[in-house]
Order: structure tokens, then C-alpha cells, then sequence
């Protein structure tokens, strides 16, 4: 799949005026994507130090949430290399770093679902037993879990890499209408076997985190009750804070909303062969998706956690302020 430079530019109308302009919507997104880009990578960095700093998040929930955050953050690394290639560079992928891309992506991206999988089931515990809760669900056994997660995500990423095209195992590739490097979902010759399985698993995992978030739905309202009237002792007329479950409900809505579409096409594009959307709209749906994702569950920490707000906050003020002061520092005259 070695592509030539020139090659790239004419298939892809960049430096090539014979070729008709970019739609409206295409140079839209290709001017908004950097700074949202930028905005994840940030937000997601400054969550990772955050839960790191902080002791009260040192706790499966807080290194769930971490994780998540590290993973998003990888996704938007190699989605910035993407978009780099792809918009700036005006270069095509060669073989060996496309499928080296897809292979980091594809780790990182199921790593990602696992993790949302894992928060479900740890907040649906918690709501479902609390008093065993702390017995179940301890720092040690949840490093094991991520430990033999890693290890999954490691080995589903490496079965394209294995050269078993021959029975459907997969073949990384640069998609165009996603924009990617990773599995061509119309060729069910090379990858039907391997998108079935992924995308098998994928849909239990949602199914169980749907389970899970109707559960958590249903009686966090209760639990949450519960809690105030105990709450209200201690606290007085001090304000409690809130509630950890507030800030999982949000991952998990925006989760769903922004993977089951994306899931349903690609499932109705496996059976039927063929795209069944314009290629944009499908390149909505994945490739840009992977943008917002890194943007949005920062956003949550911030508006669930105080402490977040806070220190996103005193971060900012203080890379500010040691700005200011380099700037108003006066020379020596010399």
C-alpha cells in the first residue's frame, strides 16, 4: 500500500487545481478539528495530574476515570499524527507506519470501551451492593483486571497483523472515508471474520452497559435520598458534595450516544457490503467522534467534581501568572 506523495495529492485534490474544491463542510471540519484536537489533549492531560495529586480519587473509581482519560488522550495523539498527515503534510501513509497506526489505534480505541465497560459495572456494584461494595471492588483487584485488559486489547489489535486475510482476520489499510488507518468494513473477503468478532463483542459490552445504566438510573434517585438524610447530620447546612454517580451517568449517556449509531451503520455496512451513508456523514461518525469523545468527559469532570473545577482552575491561573511574570521581568541594562 506504498503510496507516492504525488499520488496522494492528486487522489486527494491537495495542490491539484484541475480538481474541484473541498465542500463547504469538508474545510469546515478540517479548520475546527486542530483546536478540538488541542482541547482534549489538554483536558485529558490535566484529569490524568488531577486524579493523580489528588489522595480522595486514589480509589477504583478515580483510576477508572484515569484510565479512560489516558486512553482518550492516546486516541487523540494518534488522531493529531492523522490529521497532520492527512491535512498538512499532504503525504500519503506508508505501509509499515499505517499499520503500525492502526495497530496503536485499534489498542487504544478498545481499551477505551473496556474501561467505559468496567465503569458501568463498578458504579452498577456500588449501587447494587454498598455495603459489600469495598469488599468486592478493591485497588489491587482492579489492577489485575487492567493488567489482563491491556493484555486483550493488545492481542485483538495484533490478529490483522498476523497476515490471516485468507480466513477474514483482518488487514490494516488506509480508509478513506474515514481518514484512518484501520479495517476496511466493506471488504468482508479480507475482514469479515475479525470485524464479526470485535463488533460481536462490542455489542455485549453495550448491552451490559445499558443494563447498567438503567440500574444506576433507577436507583441512584433513591440512593442519593437515602444519603442526604444521613448527610444532613453531619453536614448541617453545609452543601454536599456531589455525588460520583452523577459524573458516570454523564460518561455513560454520552457514551451511548455517540457509539450505538456509529455500531448500527457499521453493522448494516458489514451486511450489505457497501456504504450506506455518504462517506462524510460515516466519517462523522467515527473519525470525528474520537475528536469529540477527548473533549467531552473532561467537560464532566469539571461540571460534576468541584475539586476538578478547582484545580483546572488553579492550574491555568498559575501557567498564567508565571507568564505574566516573564513577560514584566526588566532586564539589567548592560
Amino acid at each position: 500500500m506504498i503510496v507516492e506523495c504525488h499520488g496522494w495529492n492528486t487522489t486527494n485534490h491537495f495542490g491539484n487545481q484541475s480538481q474541484p474544491r473541498l465542500s463547504t463542510g469538508q474545510n469546515l471540519l478540517r479548520y475546527i478539528s486542530l483546536p478540538i484536537i488541542l482541547v482534549g489533549l489538554i483536558g485529558n492531560f490535566l484529569s490524568i495530574i488531577i486524579i493523580y495529586s489528588r489522595r480522595n480519587l486514589h480509589n477504583p473509581a478515580g483510576f477508572l476515570i484515569g484510565a479512560l482519560a489516558l486512553d482518550e488522550m492516546a486516541n487523540g495523539l494518534i488522531v493529531t499524527f492523522y490529521f497532520v498527515i492527512h491535512h498538512y503534510l499532504y503525504c500519503g501513509l506508508w505501509d509499515k507506519i499505517c499499520i503500525v497506526l492502526g495497530y496503536l489505534s485499534t489498542i487504544f480505541v478498545t481499551s477505551s470501551h473496556l474501561i467505559v465497560l468496567f465503569i458501568a459495572v463498578d458504579r452498577c456494584t456500588m449501587i447494587v451492593f454498598p455495603l459489600r461494595y469495598p469488599i468486592y471492588i478493591t485497588n489491587k483487584r482492579l489492577a489485575i483486571i487492567l493488567i489482563f485488559h491491556a493484555i486483550a486489547a493488545i492481542f485483538v489489535a495484533a490478529l490483522p497483523m498476523m497476515k490471516l486475510e485468507h480466513i477474514g482476520m483482518g488487514h490494516y489499510q488506509y480508509v478513506d472515508y474515514i481518514s484512518i488507518c484501520w479495517i476496511d468494513i466493506t471488504d468482508n473477503r479480507r475482514n469479515f471474520t475479525f470485524l464479526t468478532l470485535v463488533y460481536s463483542g462490542l455489542i455485549i459490552s453495550i448491552m451490559i452497559i445499558i443494563s447498567c445504566y438503567a440500574i444506576i438510573f433507577t436507583n441512584a434517585n433513591q440512593l442519593h435520598r437515602n444519603r442526604l438524610q444521613l448527610q444532613r447530620a453531619s453536614y448541617r447546612n453545609k452543601r454536599p458534595p456531589k455525588k460520583l454517580t452523577l459524573t458516570i451517568l454523564l460518561i455513560l449517556t454520552f457514551y451511548l450516544m455517540f457509539t450505538l449509531p456509529a455500531v448500527v451503520f457499521t453493522m448494516i455496512t458489514i451486511i450489505f457490503h457497501r456504504l450506506v451513508m455518504p462517506s462524510l456523514a460515516y466519517n462523522i461518525l467515527t473519525y470525528w467522534v474520537l475528536h469529540i469523545k477527548t473533549i467531552i468527559n473532561p467537560m464532566i469532570f469539571g461540571f460534576s467534581y468541584p475539586e476538578f473545577r478547582y484545580d483546572y482552575y488553579h492550574i491555568l491561573f498559575n501557567l498564567r501568572r508565571r507568564r505574566n511574570r516573564v513577560s514584566n521581568f526588566d532586564y539589567p541594562n548592560i
